[in-house]
């Protein structure tokens, strides 16, 4: 029985409201300790190995989602230094885009410094949605830094604005691309004195991918085309998210994907019949992101994942040997 990794981003954050970020020191101290007492492979050899019930016991794999322009920039010396082979699973709708991904372009709207209307109207597809901010409207310096450390993963919102946050993310990630685009849009030309697309959350650019791409072990998978939850799509835009992330990655890597990692990868985000447009689109193996051991056992088109959060060294190897 083996773990795969699931990681998204190497970078230090004011304010990281999914728990996305790993430091670049903490990365390093975790690698060190995957390559010291744990036997890290690169994803095909992992599953070739489980299919013949011979994966090491402390096998290893670890996985990037998204395609963050930091996965090259921090996360890449650091795989190189530790001799640690990687799969990033990319989003190819936002390569060398100048806009950030859906959840970090709403934290930037509603969560940075800048000004909305004290009576915030947005329509969400047919449905229409509204909140008084009070107090909420103007978000200066000051209310950011003070709750920088907030994130979702906590009960209480401090804010309006927060809580706004928490609905829209749960809204839009069951949204189709073209209702998530328009509420963004509709946001953003009521924000007043917000900042435009933060560099610092950029994705990769199409030449960067190819420069991942070169790196020794490093492989490129697909993560759909828009990052939306395939599972509140139709067939056939599930069809085309699938299949239109192949041929990106194949057009700007010269190589066929042959993994693929399910959008948000909850049970509740896939169905069976995205998995059978997965396997027809040619894919060898596919992962989800909800927690278990790869065995002999395991479906390869549903190929559990541990989330790696900013965790310390000796917390982030008790998870592991926990799960092992």
């Amino acid at each position: 029985m083996g773990l795969i990794l699931l990681y998204h981003r190497v970078c230090e954050l004011a304010s990281d409201p999914q728990r996305l970020a790993v430091s670049p020191d903490r990365f390093s101290k975790q690698l060190e300790i995957l390559n010291t007492h744990f036997r890290l492979m690169e994803l095909p050899a992992f599953m070739e190995q489980a299919g013949r019930r011979a994966l090491p016991s402390d096998a290893v794999a670890v996985t990037f989602d998204d395609g963050y322009a930091d996965n090259l920039e921090y996360a890449q010396p650091l795989l190189e230094q530790w001799r640690a082979p990687v799969t990033v699973f990319v989003a190819t709708d936002y390569i060398g885009g100048d806009r950030e991904f859906w959840w970090d372009d709403l934290e930037r709207l509603l969560l940075t410094e800048g000004s909305l209307p004290r009576h915030l109207r947005l329509k969400i597809g047919t449905d229409t949605r509204e909140w008084n901010l009070d107090g909420a409207a103007d978000y200066d310096a000051a209310v950011c830094a003070r709750h920088a450390s907030w994130h979702v993963e906590r009960r209480e919102d401090p804010t309006t604005r927060h809580r706004v946050y928490r609905e829209l993310c749960g809204r839009l990630r069951s949204c189709s691309p073209a209702v998530r685009d328009a509420v963004l849009r509709e946001l953003s030309d009521q924000a007043r004195g917000t900042a435009g697309p933060r560099p610092t959350h950029r994705a990769l650019s199409a030449s960067e991918v190819r420069q991942l791409n070169r790196g020794p072990s490093i492989d490129i998978g697909a993560h759909s085309a828009s990052h939306a939850a395939l599972s509140a799509l139709a067939g056939d835009q599930q069809k085309l998210e699938i299949l239109s992330s192949r041929s990106a990655i194949e057009k700007v890597t010269g190589c066929t994907p042959s993994a693929f990692a399910y959008p948000f990868g909850t049970a509740s985000d896939y169905t069976k019949a995205t998995v059978g447009h997965v396997r027809e689109a040619g894919f060898s193996c596919a992962c989800v992101a909800t927690p278990g051991k790869v065995g002999p056992g395991s479906d390869p088109l549903r190929l559990p994942r541990l989330i790696v959060r900013d965790w310390d060294p000796d917390l982030f190897e008790d998870r592991l040997r926990e799960w092992l």
